[in-house]
């Protein structure tokens, strides 16, 4: 399992078919590459390891790939490619085959040609460190080629490289989204494995928070599942506010488009503008004539959303973004519903440890966090968010208005308790108040005298 994610998620759209740059002894990994003990240069001893130096009758596999890529020439290409030998020749030093080195470098168009020329046994041939050739389209991010490779062997999806990883976690690279979709849905996972865990966490990183909600719906062990680092979905969640509408910084325009774009999440269980109508010819005239209106004015909203996000790209990275956020929302709401089984002990520990998710919630201004759990959970409001901080007096110091205002939302008596609190060295809420705002708070308006009107506010709206 990764570390905590360091950056956000881009909204931006995903590219099909980014060419991935990967040099010839280094590990293409979802890591840094760790240096491996003896020498790189001298391959390990395959049985059928061919040096291109060694075999000049293999040397045309550069002229092939330079003939495909740069001319499109595939009859130069033929001759190499009719030496069934040549195709599962191992010609670099990583022990790479032809089709390896041809993902590699993304030329779709000369690995398909070879596919159609290689035996159904050698396109599972792992190179030195594991990888098949699906580990590395699944880099690359074409679509079309991985679905080629599952039709002709569907147990590539399963087969894992020397690290355990499936080509699914090497998709994670290719910013492609359907792919990523599309190799989720197709790959048995086992149950309770880390690669389960691992993928989940992926998918919460890279954004991609529809995929997620339908992998979770379909895994849901998952839903308050810990890694080895003790964290969780509504953690990853936590870590990034962007993930959420509260976390994002929308112009006029874009708050003003976002309001009116419309989103779609397929079963989506709190989700309450979604009406799955099943296909039946049982009932009265009227009711199918009702259902058959209905499918047809979603047809028409489906076809004019699609007709205007291609007219205005911008519209489409707003609903995107809008899209990210409810299904956030729909995921925290899934491990909500999970905690209200438990008692209140074990959902504290599972909220404090090992890092508050409240405490992370309030730093970023995850209003959608912080109100879904006091609202399941009212019994946290009394919690010590921070050290020596209640969750009120948190908000405060870091200028989160959104959460202080859900909080004396929620319940108005609890607020004039949390701001009689005492601090250390016999301060009081109003000192938390005068000090001086996060940065990245203070600067988020421009000019001295700016910043200084905004901070008196608290005082005279807020009253501490």
């Amino acid at each position: 399992m990764l570390q905590q994610p360091n950056g956000s998620p881009s909204l931006q759209q995903p590219v099909e078919n980014v060419g991935v740059q990967v040099q010839p002894n280094v590990e293409p990994s979802l890591q840094q590459p760790v240096e491996r003990g003896g020498s790189f240069l001298r391959p390990p001893n395959h049985g059928n390891y061919m040096s291109i130096n060694e075999l000049p009758a293999y040397g045309s596999l550069t002229e092939a790939q330079i003939a495909a890529k740069e001319f499109c020439d595939w009859e130069s290409a033929r001759s190499f490619i009719e030496d069934q030998s040549a195709l599962t020749a191992r010609v670099t030093h990583d022990s790479q085959t032809a089709l390896h080195v041809a993902a590699i470098f993304c030329q779709w168009g000369f690995f398909l040609k070879l596919l159609e020329h290689v035996s159904s046994e050698s396109i599972a041939i792992p190179d030195i460190y594991g990888n098949t050739v699906l580990h590395y389209v699944a880099m690359g991010g074409s679509l079309k080629t991985a679905k080629v490779l599952v039709q002709k062997r569907a147990d590539l999806l399963k087969m894992i490289n020397h690290k355990g990883e499936l080509p699914l976690v090497f998709s994670f690279r290719s910013e492609s989204k359907e792919l990523v979709r599309y190799l989720t849905t197709k790959t048995i996972i086992d149950p309770h494995s880390l690669t389960e865990n691992n993928t989940l966490y992926y998918l919460i990183k890279s954004g991609y928070h529809d995929i997620a909600l339908d992998f979770v719906q379909r895994h849901t062990e998952l839903v308050l599942a810990k890694d080895e680092h003790g964290t969780s979905l509504l953690h990853w969640l936590a870590y990034e506010p962007s993930h959420f509408f509260s976390g994002n910084n929308l112009g006029f325009w874009e708050r003003l488009i976002y309001k009116f774009v419309s989103v779609e999440i397929k079963n989506a269980p709190t989700h309450s503008t979604i009406i799955n109508i099943p296909e039946s010819t049982e009932g009265s005239p009227a009711s199918q004539s009702r259902s058959f209106v209905t499918q047809v004015f979603r047809w028409f909203k489906r076809l004019f959303w699609k007709a205007i996000t291609q007219l205005a790209p911008s519209i489409k990275i707003v609903r995107d973004a809008k899209l990210k956020h409810e299904c956030a929302v729909e995921l925290v709401n899934l491990v909500v519903t999970r905690l209200s089984s438990m008692s209140f002990h074990e959902v504290f520990n599972f909220i404090q440890n090992p890092q508050s998710i409240i405490s992370l919630a309030i730093e970023g201004g995850i209003e959608e966090i912080v109100r879904t759990l006091l609202q399941q959970f009212p019994d946290l409001i009394e919690v010590e968010a921070m050290p020596n901080r209640n969750i009120l007096q948190a908000a405060i110091e870091y200028r989160q208005e959104k959460i202080v205002n859900t909080i004396k939302e929620i319940s108005t008596t609890y607020t004039k308790s949390l701001c009689s609190s005492m601090l250390e060295s016999g301060n009081t809420t109003s000192h938390l108040a005068g000090k001086l705002a996060p940065a990245f708070k203070l600067f988020s308006v421009s000019g001295a005298a700016l910043q200084m009107q905004r901070e008196l506010q608290w005082f005279k709206v807020y009253g501490f």
